[in-house]
């Protein structure tokens, strides 16, 4: 039975088709622009409102995080990567990677330390998944892992995930990136340890359940997870404490046992299963 309201006529394929067009949301995969079709067109009426609710929701959950990203320098940067080029000069170029993107440009100041906390609660893993990874494997000089710790990476915008595994084969790191919608076709997640950084507000804008549903599918020991203490222009709106009560639900429900560790501006959840 097709994805669609009683209410609306609508096809489908129009607004996939419309969003295919815009410049933002062309490198999106089909899957998400499907999703969130189906998910406006359940909500509105005529194809006007339905297409910009679904633009609306589209920046919400990607085009906020990605606005300021520049794909060129981010694949000039990657180009300059290779087996010569010093330690120095590799961390200088990953700094500049990490600065594209809103989440990862906050998380700079303490990266320094944020994975020597993790691997010290959780012990030093042999395989990574990062769900919704944004440009979170661009930390990879930070994370102290072992060139044949196999790192699978997961998003929606198939320019990232190219760069990624591009960035993975400069610095000959096992694993690799693939572009999925983990909403709509959930990847395997077995491995020593999920990541799902700053992911669960956004998943949960169009599916309310949709971070229970993934982290009772995890197969792995721990899923990191991570939420943002304020907003991007840095204002108190009782994010932390209304994030916390969620992870508390969550782990209720889970029936795991959460450990808390506090950053600027970031707060993460280890969820122990």
């Amino acid at each position: 039975m097709p994805v669609q309201s009683t209410a609306n006529s609508i096809d489908n394929s129009r607004i996939v088709r419309h969003l295919r067009q815009s410049r933002k949301y062309r490198h999106l995969c089909e899957e998400t622009l499907v999703r969130v079709a189906a998910w406006s067109m359940l909500r509105n009426r005529g194809f006007r409102k339905t297409l910009k609710a679904a633009r609306s929701k589209l920046h919400q959950v990607y085009g906020a995080y990605f606005d300021q990203v520049d794909f060129a320098e981010v694949e000039e940067l990657i180009d300059g990567l290779s087996a010569s080029v010093s330690a120095e000069a590799r961390l200088a170029a990953c700094r500049n990677l990490l600065r594209q993107h809103r989440s990862t440009a906050e998380r700079l100041p303490f990266l320094e330390g944020l994975y020597g906390e993790i691997w010290s609660a959780i012990g030093r893993p042999r395989s990574i998944v990062d769900l919704a990874c944004g440009f979170n494997p661009f930390a990879l000089p930070w994370m102290g892992v072992d060139h044949c710790v196999n790192y699978r990476a997961y998003d929606i915008d198939h320019r990232l995930v190219s760069s990624i595994n591009t960035f993975f084969a400069r610095l000959n790191q096992a694993g690799g990136a693939q572009c999925m919608d983990i909403l709509t076709r959930t990847p395997a997640l077995e491995g020593d340890v999920v990541f799902l950084f700053q992911s669960i507000p956004c998943l949960e804008h169009t599916r309310r359940d949709a971070s229970l549903e993934l982290l009772r599918k995890s197969g792995a020991p721990y899923v990191v997870t991570s939420f943002p203490s304020r907003s991007f222009c840095g204002r108190n709106m009782g994010m932390k404490r209304n994030y916390a009560l969620r992870v508390e639900r969550l782990a209720d429900e889970l029936g795991t046992t959460v450990i808390p560790l506090s950053c600027p501006r970031e707060d993460f959840y280890i969820f122990c299963f």
